[in-house]
């Protein structure tokens, strides 16, 4: 059975209506839709977003249906902006074995920091092989994969992590990180020795890994990228 893609499941069916507007307006105005800050001041951003807000995307995080928290208007900014340019630059997905995930966690420090293949790329991993959290006290979710986006002239690199995603569930959570290209090939100093050990109970003996910083999630992408086929 193959698996629900993030994008189809909460942008589908207004994805060609939505996306299409953003690019018209974007042309119009000369604006660069790789920068978030101009993407942002777009009207028909400001007007999608309210869309979100008011109807809860038809998907994203369940639990954003109750009062909105103050970080809940940029969790939709960055799902917007992510998902935009991954539908504008042709929605390329790469998935990596289980095979693929040995290799790359046993893989020494890389120097250059892989492209980002079309500028934007989601990157799946096998099910259930990481874990995270949104916060210290929510529940550990699967992790299905990574949006990876090139911004202000490839000088910013956007990971937003998909958490939780089953169809059963009516949206999925995420965590998001911005760097520089740099920081991808930096992280693993930065990140747990050794990274990606289990945080949760039994981890270890189901043969889990779990994702519990920024460093840790930019190097996954980092090490994504580096080991991912189309």
């Amino acid at each position: 059975m193959s698996r629900i893609h993030p994008f189809d499941y909460v942008f589908g069916a207004v994805a060609q209506e939505w996306f299409t507007g953003i690019r018209d307006e974007a042309t119009q105005s000369q604006r660069d839709t790789s920068d978030l800050a101009a993407f942002a001041k777009l009207s028909a951003t400001e007007r999608i977003l309210g869309e979100m807000r008011a109807g809860n995307a038809d998907g994203v995080d369940g639990a954003d249906k109750q009062a909105p928290s103050p970080e809940l208007p940029e969790a939709y900014l960055y799902l917007l902006f992510v998902a935009y340019r991954f539908w504008d630059t042709g929605g390329h997905t790469m998935e990596l074995s289980r095979e693929e995930v040995e290799r790359a966690l046993d893989r020494g420090e890389e120097m250059t920091p892989p492209a980002v293949p079309h500028g934007a790329c989601y990157v799946r991993f096998p099910e259930r092989a990481f874990w995270s959290q949104v916060d210290s006290q929510a529940p550990h979710e699967p992790l299905d994969g990574v949006f990876v986006i090139t911004g202000r002239a490839g000088r910013e690199i956007v990971v937003l992590g998909v958490l939780g995603l089953r169809p059963e569930r009516g949206g999925f959570s995420q965590i998001t990180a911005t760097a520089v290209p740099e920081d991808l090939a930096a992280a693993r100093a930065a990140a747990r020795q050794p990274p990606f050990d289990p945080a949760m109970d039994g981890g270890q003996v189901a043969g889990f890994r779990s994702v519990t910083s920024v460093a840790e999630l930019l190097l996954l992408a980092h090490l994504a990228l580096a080991h991912a086929r189309g």
